[in-house]
């Protein structure tokens, strides 16, 4: 945790861009989804903690939320990564656990951010790569999510990747 600061944060952390939506299945972009969220270089990613909470959404027009994961440290400077271009717009990596059980494994079955709450979605826009929501509103948005992975692996379908 940062230095003053009480407690735990959770973030929406926005993945992808409008030049590189996320794919109907997300998880299969490159492997380092599963381990790591990665950070653009400005504003560095300095309010982000050790135990803090990510509830990822999807860049590109769905409007969606797909995955949860737990910071394991904070971000630091990563040149290293499967795509030398996300390591180049995205340099910062925190080590990541998935809450798997909160991971649809495709976009089309994912809830949509206004689910979590109707004032969220406002707060998207360009140059943003996360920010910070309360408890409830977390809270919310794991129970969706593990609804929609629930009803995904009832149909078959299932987290790519996953080890």
């Amino acid at each position: 945790m940062t230095e003053g600061r009480v407690g735990l944060s959770y973030f929406v952390k926005l993945l992808g861009s409008s030049k590189w939506p996320m794919a109907d299945d997300p998880w299969d972009r490159d492997p380092e989804m599963h381990i790591e969220v990665r950070f653009p270089p400005r504003p560095a990613p300095t309010n982000v903690s050790r135990g803090d909470e990510f509830i990822y959404y999807a860049v590109g027009g769905t409007k969606c939320i797909f995955g949860a994961s737990r910071a394991l440290d904070p971000p630091v400077l990563n040149d290293r990564h499967s795509n030398p271009e996300v390591a180049r717009l995205w340099p910062y990596a925190a080590p990541v656990e998935l809450r798997k059980g909160a991971c649809v494994p495709s976009l089309s079955l994912a809830p949509s951010l206004a689910s979590v709450g109707p004032d969220l979605q406002a707060q998207i826009g360009h140059g943003v790569s996360h920010f910070e929501i309360g408890h409830e509103d977390f809270a919310r948005a794991l129970r969706l999510l593990e609804r929609a992975t629930q009803d995904a692996a009832k149909r078959g379908i299932h987290l790519s990747g996953a080890s």
